[in-house]
């Protein structure tokens, strides 16, 4: 059987008169691609096999089409749902946040055209998101699942799932009621990355934080590590908090290199101890770069994810095969069946050195053991010649051409735009400094509210000694610093006050500056864009004059083409 691509932009496979054509012009090619050669290459064989018994439920067009989904795990309090507040810049339904266990269930944020918070059995039952394999886990998970959807520019492209806080000891986890292990690994295998994170001050794993990253450490390539709130303690009490984590994620996650782990203070609060501030900057643009990337990939990641599955779908095939053709045909099939479950050790390690298959690409050996005891292998039937050879062809030639589509081909996938990411990815990713003030927002002039606060800012205006009414960035930016602010922060605030995007902020513009800093300090959100109310007389003066003088230029450029028109047409009259 060959696969090979063809304009303008299909596989085509065949094998014995047989044609299986995979159409690529309906979602993007990669992600079309692995959608068809899933279905007519890889379902009737997992479906014959029963391999649906021992990993995934199957797949459906939601699976591949989904969003790039950021997952939160850690224990209470260490800024989970924090986070995610921070990166959308706005609350989202059902949000709870303190000191104490706030979030008691798994929450997906979405995006939706108005505020509204699902239920479980509602988001389950959607055939057009993700989900629908939840149900495997009952009526006392669904429970615990809801589904906050919200107008924003984040989620437009990325899903996040909030999950409950982690507890010390085990009466939470007797009480649970539904497998949670079992959801944690559901989620973990679904999610494009896996966000493990810690409180600075608070860095011991209890046994049921321990059994989870346990449980999804299969997916160890898709786990970073937050050391959050990293300015509650001193620089070096940071350093051995540091080791610390390591040290706790070295004997739990079992592999030669630690994920990448990220520090810093990830919310909208001022900073307790600032004398990292930069580096905390340096590694928040890091964080926001990798989630940042999650759309570019995505179409990298189906196809590896297929790939994977397609691989475990062989290894699982291989040894199935071996125990069929091992069973008698008419007696003592139960003795037999009971000598080759209790022999699956040595009959896998036959497939491995046989077929070189890697131990990775099989179900835990207690595992198969206990799901083959159940089975009727009067049921199980061996996979056909052609299905075998429809299975390689997707290890071999089938990924192979689907990749060199997402090296030629570029795919307009969606950009991570809005909330945190406004000011922070432009930043990174075009070069320029966090206190750059050349990507101003757009401003519509109307009244000023601030008058009756400036008394206090204008005394701070002149003992900076503004030069020429002015005052440069290094001036502003040490008043500034004193607030211990988080940089994107302070950054939009310079956005927002440098009005005429010159570079340095005027007594008004200084002014505004100081007010928004207030009101961030006091618990407020800051506009995306400046509204009115807000700009300075002087510069909504100067706009409407700007305005009025266009439009006098306008109306006398239109008056003299009207006196134009009209003089040549007395000339062709008189001509």
């Amino acid at each position: 059987m060959t696969a090979r691509v063809q304009s303008p932009g299909s596989v085509h496979s065949a094998s014995s008169g047989a044609s299986i054509v995979t159409d690529f012009t309906e979602y993007s090619p990669v992600i079309e691609g692995c959608k068809r050669l899933y279905k007519q290459k890889m379902l009737p064989l997992e479906i014959n096999s029963r391999f649906h018994e021992f990993y995934d439920n199957p797949l459906d067009d939601s699976d591949f089409e989904a969003k790039p989904m950021v997952m939160m795990i850690g224990q209470y309090s260490t800024g989970k749902t924090s986070m995610i507040r921070h990166i959308i810049q706005r609350d989202f339904p059902g949000m709870r946040i303190g000191p104490e266990p706030t979030t008691d269930g798994f929450s997906v944020v979405v995006y939706g055209t108005s505020d509204s918070l699902v239920p479980g059995t509602a988001l389950v039952a959607d055939a057009k998101r993700p989900f629908r394999q939840l149900t495997k886990f009952g009526n006392t998970f669904l429970n615990r699942l809801s589904c906050s959807q919200l107008q924003s520019s984040v989620l437009q492209t990325l899903t996040f799932v909030d999950t409950p806080g982690i507890l010390s000891g085990s009466k939470q986890r007797q009480m649970r009621g539904y497998d949670i292990d079992g959801v944690f690994k559901w989620f973990a295998n679904k999610a494009d990355t896996i966000l493990i994170i810690f409180d600075a001050m608070k860095l011991d794993v209890p046994d049921e934080f321990s059994d989870i990253i346990s449980a999804i450490k299969t997916d160890v390539d898709k786990i970073r590590i937050v050391l959050n709130k990293a300015d509650h303690v001193e620089e070096h009490e940071l350093i051995t908090a540091y080791g610390a984590l390591i040290w706790n994620i070295g004997k739990i996650i079992d592999t030669p290199e630690i994920p990448r782990v990220y520090i810093g203070s990830f919310w909208d609060q001022s900073l307790k101890h600032d004398k990292a501030r930069k580096f905390f900057q340096l590694e928040h643009a890091d964080l926001f770069s990798h989630m940042f990337t999650l759309t570019k990939t995505k179409a990298i990641r189906k196809l590896t994810e297929l790939t994977k599955r397609a691989r475990s779908l062989k290894a699982y095939n291989l040894v199935i095969s071996h125990i069929l053709e091992e069973m008698p045909s008419l007696f003592g099939a139960d003795d037999k069946k009971m000598e080759l479950i209790d022999s699956i050790d040595e009959i896998i390690d036959g497939v491995k050195e046989r077929y070189g298959v890697s131990s990775g690409d099989l179900p835990p050996i207690n595992r198969m053991k206990k799901k083959l005891l159940t089975m009727d292998f009067s049921d199980l039937s061996l996979p056909t010649p052609e299905m075998m050879r429809y299975l390689e062809d997707i290890l071999t030639t089938d990924t192979s051409d689907l990749m060199s589509i997402v090296k030629t081909e570029r795919f307009k996938e969606n950009t991570v735009t809005g909330g945190a990411f406004q000011d922070e990815l432009d930043t990174k990713l075009q070069g320029r400094s966090l206190w750059d003030p050349s990507l101003p927002k757009p401003i519509n002039p109307n009244d000023w509210i601030v008058t009756p606060y400036r008394l206090k800012y204008d005394a701070i205006f002149d003992m900076l000694s503004p030069k020429g009414q002015k005052l440069d960035v290094g001036s502003v930016r040490k008043e500034l610093m004193k607030t211990k602010l988080p940089g994107t922060v302070l950054e939009r605030i310079w956005k927002l006050a440098d009005h005429d995007e010159d570079g340095c902020l005027m007594r008004d513009e200084f002014v505004l500056a100081m007010f928004l800093v207030d009101q961030k300090l006091n618990g407020m959100e800051l506009p995306e864009v400046l509204p009115p109310h807000l700009v300075p007389p002087k510069k909504k003066e100067k706009k409407d004059k700007e305005k009025h003088s266009d439009k006098d230029k306008h109306d006398k450029h239109s008056d003299k083409d009207k006196h134009d028109k009209h003089s040549d047409k007395e000339k062709h009259d008189k001509h």
